[in-house]
């Protein structure tokens, strides 16, 4: 119910060979410096970076409060 009612997720994979990352996921990071894994990135609809987060920050109620402060 909250993806559907409140953001969109866009999920890119990059695995172990980089050979096989999709051109799509090379542009998007590159341009939000996405520099390890896991990482969150939040946007607006005119794709500004408003926050990132690398890393495991808990459980989903933690990632809804967090999305939810923009």
């Amino acid at each position: 119910e909250f993806t559907r009612k409140e953001v969109t997720f866009t999920v890119y994979d990059f695995p172990r060979d980089s050979s096989r990352v999709a051109a799509a996921a090379q542009t998007m990071a590159q341009r939000y410096q996405v520099s390890g894994f896991p990482t969150m990135v939040i946007v607006d609809r005119q794709g500004n970076r408003l926050s990132q987060n690398v890393g495991v920050a808990g459980d989903i109620e933690v990632y809804k409060r967090w999305i939810r402060s923009f």
